[in-house]
């Protein structure tokens, strides 16, 4: 359960020494918390206080810029090179976290904060990689419900539905509702294997995708290779995701 997942997480906090918590299912806070003031741990709740103004941008491939203010500091226009709206949350816990740092004798300056969120890099993230011959290419580490939720998303705010998508997670994973999430955005579904014996078999995953989405074109190709290459037969921009394995 989320809460147990919670209480794992939670084994590594310390007396006196802040925990910052982001937004989560309210079992999942509720464990943390619980364990915190148990243990003697300060916990700042990254979200109180803070105000977020989101600022147009061009397109959503392009940097999220939004007015951000804490507690502690008005940093001003901010951007989030990471992308999608889920990584405004994340960004946030990173500031929280970089000011309670601060606040314990390491410096982490506002310039450098805002450096940091318009520079970092996440492989495999939402990340878009452009080939010599202007074909693309999507690695997302949609490796659960809630991940390939947020790539769904993404794909309908940048106008990039219908892409063919390589597919390969890890059997113990919750694929029926990864594949649901998935199924109304793509054009191709190319099912094969993560380099990883716990990898779900691409013929299994095949006949739970035609259970969930009868009228999406499927094709199994068990080695990565191919399926991308089957992929790029179809379109020039691709979408990889549902295991890391897979993206490494």
């Amino acid at each position: 359960t989320l809460a147990e997942v919670a209480a794992e997480k939670a084994g590594i906090l310390k007396p006196g020494v802040p925990v910052v918590v982001g937004p989560m299912d309210a079992a999942a806070f509720e464990t943390i918390a619980g364990i915190a003031r148990r243990v003697g741990a300060p916990i700042i709740d990254a979200a109180a206080g803070v105000t977020v103004d989101a600022i147009a941008r061009r397109d959503a491939w392009s940097p999220t810029r939004i007015r951000l203010r804490t507690p502690a500091r008005d940093y001003g226009e901010v951007a989030i090179a990471l992308r999608g709206r889920h990584q405004i949350d994340n960004a946030i816990v990173a500031v929280r976290t970089l000011e309670a740092i601060d606040a314990a004798g390491v410096p982490a300056p506002a310039a450098a904060v805002v450096s940091g969120l318009a520079t970092v890099s996440w492989p495999g993230r939402l990340d878009v990689r452009t080939r010599p011959d202007g074909r693309e290419i999507l690695l997302d580490a949609a490796h659960n419900p809630d991940g390939a939720t947020a790539l769904a998303r993404f794909l309908r705010e940048a106008g990039a539905t219908g892409r063919p998508l390589v597919f390969a997670a890890m059997a113990d994973k919750d694929t029926r509702g990864m594949l649901q999430a998935l199924a109304n955005t793509i054009g191709l579904l190319v099912l094969t294997r993560a380099s990883n014996r716990r990898s779900a078999d691409p013929a299994a995953l095949a006949e739970l995708a035609r259970e969930i989405a009868p009228e999406l074109a499927i094709i199994v190709r068990p080695d990565p290779r191919e399926a991308v290459d089957a992929a790029w037969a179809a379109a020039r921009a691709i979408v990889v995701a549902g295991a890391i394995f897979l993206l490494g």
